[in-house]
């Protein structure tokens, strides 16, 4: 099972899309128009098993929170490689995500390049969108334009800075 996780999302990217085309898979991909770390492309890919319009689908996907991608991920690569899509019953369609996040897969963060976290940023568009002006005085330290070693010592500086003042749990 150890070789089914990666360090990297470009690695678990690769690993993914060989075992989806290995498995014949139907795969798609959504790019990302953001690039990784190393200035890799980014993608949502899709791979799919069965008809879609099958009375049963089973989806699963990876790294919504991009930290946790390396283990969702694996996950699917094993499931790819041992075979298991050769278990799925005839009338169900199987999908696999991977890479919900592949920003904050390919840099490590929960959010997305927004910071957006896809699990807990709900907002109700039809209403105004609630002003947050500490959220404003942080956003260039919360998701800098440049993440070199340099703006990320800025960043954690300043948020150094807003704790020491306002408490760490503001």
């Amino acid at each position: 099972p150890h070789d089914y996780f990666s360090i990297t999302y470009g690695a678990a990217r690769e690993k993914f899309l060989t075992a989806a085309e290995n498995a014949g898979a139907a795969i798609g991909s959504h790019t990302h128009p953001l690039k990784g770390p190393s200035g890799e492309a980014l993608a949502l890919d899709v791979a799919t098993f069965g008809h879609l319009d099958a009375p049963k689908v089973f989806a699963t996907m990876s790294a919504t929170h991009g930290g946790e991608g390396f283990v969702g991920s694996a996950a699917q690569v094993g499931w790819l490689e041992e075979n298991r899509w050769r278990d799925r019953p005839d009338d169900m369609a199987v999908v696999l995500l991977h890479a919900v996040n592949p920003h904050g897969f390919a840099w490590r963060r929960r959010v997305t390049e927004g910071n957006v976290d896809l699990n807990r940023n709900f907002l109700d568009f039809s209403e105004p969108v609630p002003e947050k002006p500490e959220y404003e005085e942080l956003h260039p330290a919360l998701c800098p334009e440049d993440w070199t070693d340099e703006s990320l010592a800025s960043a954690e500086q300043t948020l150094q800075a807003y704790a020491d003042k306002h408490g760490q749990k503001k």
